[in-house]
């Protein structure tokens, strides 16, 4: 639905960087589950704090990552 994070946004923004998780969440302090997670589309609505940072790291904004969820 509309309101739901896309998860395919993380997952090309991760391929486009080359890389991995485990990487991914020590650089930007976001637990490699929570990631996890968010590339499976088990969390519909991640922490705010989480998805900011994953947001800068990438270079966006909140908003163009989460796609309308808020």
């Amino acid at each position: 639905g509309e309101n739901e994070m896309s998860n395919t946004t993380l997952h090309y923004l991760m391929a486009a960087q080359r890389i991995n998780q485990t990487d991914l969440s020590k650089k930007t302090g976001v637990p490699q589950p929570t990631i996890s997670r968010m590339l499976n589309g088990d969390t519909r609505s991640p922490r705010l704090s989480s998805v900011s940072k994953l947001a800068k790291h990438f270079g966006i904004t909140l908003d163009e990552f989460v796609g309308g969820m808020l």
